[in-house]
C-alpha cells in the first residue's frame, strides 16, 4: 500500500546571481571600474530594502587578453598581450520576489545584464516533511481499515516500510518554447516591402510537477513558484494464503 504527499512550499528567501565583466589594460584600472559599478548597485539596492550584507562579490578569474601580431619578415603570428579580462559574480540576497524585478533595472543601470539563476531557499523543510509523514500515516490507516471492511486482514501480516522523499527547485523546473506572437522594434511604415518578419526565439515557463498520482496535496494551487516537496510511503504486508485443510468424520463403533 502506497501513498504519495505533494507539499507546495513558500520559500524564505531567494538569491539572484549576477555575472559582471570588466576588460581594461591594467588590473587596477578594471578592478577599479568594477568596483564602481558594484558600490552604484549596493547604494541603489538599498533603496528597495536590500542592505549592504546581503551581496556578496564572488571572484571567478581574471583572463589575459592577447592579440596577433605578425613578425617583421616573417609569415607566422605571434601573440601580444593587450590588456585583461576580471570575471566576477554578484550574489544579492532578497526576501519578496517582487524585487527581483527592481534588481533587473538597478542591475541595467550598472551595466550588468547577465542573471545566470535564481536560488530558492527554504527554512522548513524539516517541518514540512513531518507533517506529511504524519497526514501518510493517517492516509495509510484509513486504507488499511477499508480493507479490512472489505475483508483483508492486516493485523497478524509481517509488514515492511519503505519511506522516500524528494525537492524539486524552481530552477530546475524551468522550461523552453517557442512563443507565437513575437515583438520587433522597427520604425513605423506602411509599406509592405519594408515590413521585416519578426525572428524566431525561445523563452521560459515555469512546469510545476504534475498533481496527478498524489494522494494528498498541500497547498494544491500555489499561484508563485516555490519549492515542491514530494514524500511517498509505503507499507509491504506479507500475507500467507489460507492452507486447504480436510475434515473427516470418524464413528465410534461398538465392540461385540
Amino acid at each position: 500500500i502506497k501513498v504519495n504527499v505533494l507539499y507546495n512550499a513558500l520559500p524564505n528567501n531567494y538569491t539572484a546571481i549576477f555575472h559582471i565583466n570588466q576588460a581594461g589594460k591594467k588590473v587596477q584600472e578594471l578592478d577599479s571600474l568594477m568596483q564602481q559599478r558594484v558600490n552604484k548597485l549596493v547604494s541603489l539596492a538599498s533603496k528597495v530594502g536590500i542592505k549592504k550584507d546581503q551581496i556578496y562579490l564572488d571572484m571567478i578569474a581574471l583572463v589575459p587578453i592577447f592579440s596577433q601580431e605578425k613578425r617583421i619578415f616573417s609569415r607566422s603570428y605571434i601573440q601580444v598581450p593587450k590588456g585583461f579580462e576580471m570575471q566576477k559574480n554578484l550574489h544579492v540576497r532578497y526576501t519578496m520576489p517582487e524585487q527581483l524585478d527592481q534588481l533587473f533595472s538597478i542591475a541595467a543601470q550598472c551595466e550588468i545584464y547577465d542573471l545566470i539563476k535564481v536560488e530558492y531557499q527554504y527554512d522548513s523543510t524539516e517541518i514540512a516533511f513531518n507533517t506529511m509523514r504524519e497526514r501518510a500515516a493517517n492516509y495509510l490507516s484509513k486504507k488499511t481499515k477499508n480493507l479490512q471492511k472489505m475483508g483483508i486482514h492486516l493485523d497478524t501480516a509481517y509488514r515492511r516500510l519503505v519511506e522516500q522523499q524528494n525537492q524539486f527547485f524552481p530552477v530546475d523546473q524551468y522550461k523552453p518554447y517557442n512563443p507565437i506572437a513575437v515583438s520587433t522594434l522597427d520604425d513605423e511604415t506602411t509599406d509592405a516591402s519594408k515590413m521585416v518578419a519578426p525572428q524566431s526565439r525561445s523563452t521560459l515557463f515555469y512546469n510545476q510537477i504534475s498533481t496527478d498520482g498524489f494522494d494528498i496535496i498541500i497547498n494544491p494551487s500555489p499561484l508563485k513558484p516555490g519549492l515542491q516537496l514530494v514524500y511517498s510511503m509505503e507499507m509491504h504486508y506479507q500475507v500467507n494464503p489460507p492452507k486447504n485443510i480436510e475434515y473427516k468424520t470418524i464413528k465410534d463403533t461398538e465392540m461385540l
